[in-house]
């Protein structure tokens, strides 16, 4: 189990970044990892402006994963990709 906490506001998501090497995107939102911790920020729920900038102020940090999965080790996780070969986002295990 892990604590995720939510930012309200691109400022301080920017003070969060300057801790971490890389933020991570999955669409709508931003993580970072500080600490142990995961602090995210729902690009939905800020104005469009302010998500420019943060775009514009993170630039190369931003790394844009198109998903995720849930697996067990790389082997279950492989053994899944070579059955099925589709991405199954959020899944848990076949």
């Amino acid at each position: 189990m892990r604590e995720f906490f939510e930012l309200e506001d691109v400022d301080s998501f920017l003070k969060i970044s300057k801790l971490t090497e890389y933020i991570i995107r999955v669409d709508p939102l931003m993580l970072a990892n500080a600490y142990g911790t995961v602090f995210f920020l729902d690009l939905g729920k800020i104005p469009e402006k302010e998500v420019g900038r943060l775009f514009k102020v993170l630039g190369e940090k931003i790394v844009i994963a198109k998903g995720s999965e849930l697996r067990q080790s790389v082997k279950e996780l492989l053994e899944s990709r070579k059955t099925g070969g589709k991405h199954r986002e959020g899944s848990n295990g076949p």
